[in-house]
């Protein structure tokens, strides 16, 4: 009778999974659902600054949760410029500092404060 009540609450939370939508990858990745991904943003140097990725948080080929990811921090990057995605979320376009990986990382994974500007927004 036991083994019977565990197998359909097994059969529950299946059917429940099945329905919900799966969460972004990275603990700090934004959650950009129901928008459309592009992964392809052109991206310049237009910034001498630097920073810090927490551990475990992703550079992603592109400046959405929902593109692929490249490389995962810790690691000290080089800030070339950022863009609002389609969700209203802020990426920057990454270089880690040992030429190791470049791609995009969220805003809110990375440790400082950066003072965004015109100047520094990437050329779209």
């Amino acid at each position: 009778m036991r083994s019977l009540a565990l197998a359909g609450s097994a059969v529950t939370l299946a059917a429940v999974a099945a329905v919900l939508p799966a969460a972004p990858a990275g603990a700090g990745s934004p959650v950009d659902v129901g928008v459309a991904v592009d992964c392809s943003v052109a991206h310049q140097n237009r910034s001498a600054g630097n920073n810090y990725l927490f551990g475990g948080e992703p550079i992603r080929s592109g400046p959405h949760a929902g593109c692929r990811q490249l490389g995962v921090g810790p690691l000290v990057v080089y800030l070339d410029c950022w863009v609002r995605n389609t969700a209203g979320n802020i990426w920057w376009f990454v270089r880690a500092a040992d030429g190791s990986v470049r791609g995009w990382a969220h805003d809110p994974n990375l440790r400082d404060n950066v003072v965004r500007h015109e100047s520094n927004r990437c050329l779209v």
